[in-house]
């Protein structure tokens, strides 16, 4: 019993150990499994410029109200305390040597002819442009995550397939060896295939270091610390539809926000130019003031010598000459009007023409995969065949290292038509904002 309860508490203090060790090393190992969609919103929550995009959306929508200010009355107060020391004895009736005045005064425009209403609808204008930034910050972010997520997908195939051809010639070489054992072949052979060996680790080793770069890439992307291991759970698709131009276009004109931003510019420089012609004409506005003043001998006037004054009228404030200032500004406003409307039309054509180009590009690709497909399964086949003829001293070791050297070859060619296929995929659902891989 004695033995069997020494035994029951050792295990206790191993057990308790193992709790305070074990928390250390779960941290060190730590992995972060992501989707390309979890990767996408994971993006879009740690960029600081989807964040600067919304809060340019706020600052657009307080630059409205403040347009929208002037259809209210102003109202302001002051107060003057005020000391004469020296005046002239002419003036000895009217004025003291302290003076006092308290008053507020009330200003509302009645009629800008347009300038108020031109500044709000401008304001409400550019409210929308800012949700368009916000979308083209969006569609920027969701852009390049793709981007970053297929570049590690393929350093980590590429350096799969350099690893697989290492352990290739590894074997290659004892297959040689049973060669060797039974005298069938030189020592040009073995140094030959260690020197092929030898020649495979600098691509190994570069495999690694761009899978490495890749993947700091998607953390910092992601916002993920350094020392957080990131295992991506998403794959190369298999199978990729053919589509018609057609409604992607139609999308591309409709939904691309940098066009929606653009058309939208043009509508408030248009509100703009207006702004700029209701300048020269008045603005009517009534008034009222009320005072509470007076004058007296000591610095604290007193009330006995304080009045009410109250004022109310009708203001109207013509232009008449500023030097030609005014012209000068609508002549900029209409030139920025028509910068604009050609800024859209290059805009338009150019996304146009990148559409066009992604479209025919991934159509090439879908054909170069199944040709990749092919090649890979007979450039297996070849390697098979060449191993099991090499072993039975019917080819050389260069025909067996040819055939390996191909089937890495056209396996290194499938995963980069994989990458460039679901990159290009991913620019066209940018310029025609809409997803297609559902």
């Amino acid at each position: 019993m004695k033995r069997g309860t020494h035994i029951i508490v050792l295990m206790s203090l191993l057990c308790f150990v193992g709790t305070i060790v074990a928390p250390k090393d779960g941290c060190s190992q730590e992995v972060l499994q992501v989707s390309i969609e979890e990767a996408v919103a994971l993006a879009l929550r740690k960029s600081e410029d989807f964040q600067i995009a919304t809060n340019e959306i706020d600052k657009m929508h307080y630059r409205y109200k403040e347009a929208k200010s002037t259809l209210y009355p102003h109202i302001e107060g002051e107060i003057t305390w005020a000391h004469n020391p020296e005046y002239p004895d002419i003036a000895a009736a009217t004025t003291r040597d302290y003076s006092l005045d308290t008053g507020v005064t009330v200003n509302q425009v009645l009629w800008a002819f347009g300038r108020v209403s031109s500044a709000i609808r401008l304001a409400d204008k550019y409210i929308a442009i800012s949700g368009f930034n916000k979308d083209i910050a969006k569609q920027e972010i969701v852009y390049n995550t793709k981007l970053s997520y297929y570049s590690v997908l393929l350093a980590e195939r590429t350096r799969s397939i350099v690893q697989a051809s290492y352990e290739n010639a590894r074997k290659n070489k004892g297959l040689l060896e049973k060669r060797a054992s039974s005298g069938r072949s030189s020592k040009r052979d073995n140094i030959k295939m260690a020197a092929d060996i030898a020649s495979r680790v600098p691509r190994v080793n570069d495999a690694q270091a761009a899978f490495d770069s890749a993947m700091r890439t998607v953390k910092i992307i992601l916002g993920v610390d350094a020392a957080v291991s990131v295992r991506l759970t998403d794959d190369f698709a298999t199978d990729y539809r053919t589509f018609e131009g057609g409604d992607i276009k139609e999308s591309l004109h409709e939904n691309e926000p940098t066009l929606q931003a653009l058309r939208t510019q043009i509508e408030a420089d248009e509100d703009m130019i207006k702004l700029k012609r209701a300048n020269f004409l008045p603005t009517i506005s009534a008034f009222a003031t009320w005072n509470y003043r007076g004058m007296g001998d000591t610095y604290e006037v007193r009330r006995d010598n304080l009045d009410h004054y109250a004022v109310a009228g009708v203001k109207v404030s013509v232009p008449i000459w500023a030097g030609g200032e005014k012209i000068a500004q609508l002549q900029q406003a209409k030139i920025e009007k028509a910068n604009a409307i050609l800024q859209l039309q290059k805009t338009t054509k150019e996304f146009a023409l990148e559409l066009d180009n992604a479209i025919s590009e991934y159509h090439a690709y879908i054909n170069t995969l199944e040709a990749n497909t092919k090649a890979v399964e007979l450039a297996k086949e070849s390697f098979k065949m060449t191993q099991d003829l090499f072993e039975s001293g019917q080819v050389s070791l260069a025909d067996l290292n040819d055939a390996e050297l191909q089937l890495t070859s056209q396996r290194l060619s499938m995963v980069l038509t994989l990458h460039n296929l679901n990159a290009t995929l991913a620019k066209i659902e940018k310029l025609a904002v809409t997803e297609l891989r559902k």
